[in-house]
């Protein structure tokens, strides 16, 4: 089962049923990326 929704805040959630087994996985894409760190923030993308 899958359900996509989209939080008040804007942030968009997909979430994806499975219960072939006990566990839990969370993953996040951000749309930005160390070409737009500035001076200083160098790494903080990693």
């Amino acid at each position: 089962m899958s359900k996509k929704f989209q939080l008040k805040n804007g942030l968009k959630v997909l979430l994806l049923e499975s219960h072939k087994s006990p566990v839990v996985s969370v993953q996040m894409w951000v749309k930005t990326g160390s070409a737009d760190e500035k001076k200083g923030e160098e790494g903080i993308s990693h």
